[in-house]
């Protein structure tokens, strides 16, 4: 019985340690203070890499509207202009000046 319990106790901790906290979005940042001297700010990617997240948004700076095959969707911003870039289950986001 005890072994049995303690097992049991034992897996549920392994379970809250496996999952991700409620607010967790699978983003990780790449911004740096040489992005933001460069007008890229808040640089975040899911499923890809930040040297990819960089091309992206320096491609987008310069104009391309589907940089390396993503399609970027544009927010709303003041001073910041928000963009979502998208291509499979990779995901880029950032704000660029202007």
């Amino acid at each position: 019985m005890v072994p049995s319990a303690l097992f049991a106790a034992l897996l549920a901790l392994l379970l809250c340690l496996a999952t991700e906290p409620a607010g967790a979005s699978g983003f990780h940042g790449c911004a740096t203070q040489k992005l933001e001297n460069r007008g890229v700010f808040k640089l975040k990617t899911s499923h890809a890499k930040c040297r990819l997240a960089r091309q992206v948004a320096f491609a987008r700076a310069r104009g391309d509207e589907t940089p390396k095959g993503f399609d970027c969707v544009t927010g709303s911003g003041g001073n910041l202009t928000p963009f979502d870039c998208m291509r499979r289950d990779q995901t880029v986001r950032f704000s660029l000046e202007g």
